[in-house]
């Protein structure tokens, strides 16, 4: 019938059975986590297996989603930068072979920290603007600063 539409939740009334389509678990991740009045910000992958987003929360709080379709585990490092961040930082994480996974950081980011980054981003502001760049998803290997 051409209909496009997926269901989250489909119930089988033959079977008598609830059926969880994927939507319902990455929409999980989004209303579980990313709370009403937040601000989206502008974040990237370098991994072309990876895609992300991320969330300022009302409470100060971030959320970022990282998705990796792969059939592989890919490692790779979170990193949040730019005025009111606190000092660079940087994880190194992992997201397993066809997963979603939520990360959340609330502690240690000034208030509101989010509204002074720089919105745009593109692989050489990594460079060339560290203080007041926001960047996700990084490469495999953190940024050294040579100052």
């Amino acid at each position: 019938v051409g209909n496009l539409c997926v269901s989250p939740v489909i119930c089988d009334t033959r079977s008598d059975k609830v059926l969880y389509q994927p939507s319902f678990w990455y929409l999980g991740h989004f209303s579980r986590y990313i709370r009403p009045g937040a601000e989206r910000l502008l974040c990237s992958s370098s991994r072309d297996a990876l895609e992300v987003t991320a969330f300022a929360n009302p409470d100060g709080s971030l959320a970022v989603v990282v998705m990796n379709q792969g059939q592989e585990a890919i490692d790779f490092w979170l990193k949040i930068a730019g005025p009111g961040s606190g000092a660079l930082s940087a994880v190194r994480l992992q997201a397993p072979a066809r997963s979603i996974q939520t990360i959340l950081v609330d502690e240690g980011l000034e208030e509101n920290w989010w509204s002074k980054a720089a919105r745009a981003l593109v692989p050489d502001a990594l460079r060339k603007n560290l203080d007041n760049l926001w960047y996700a998803v990084a490469p495999k290997e953190p940024y050294q600063s040579s100052s």
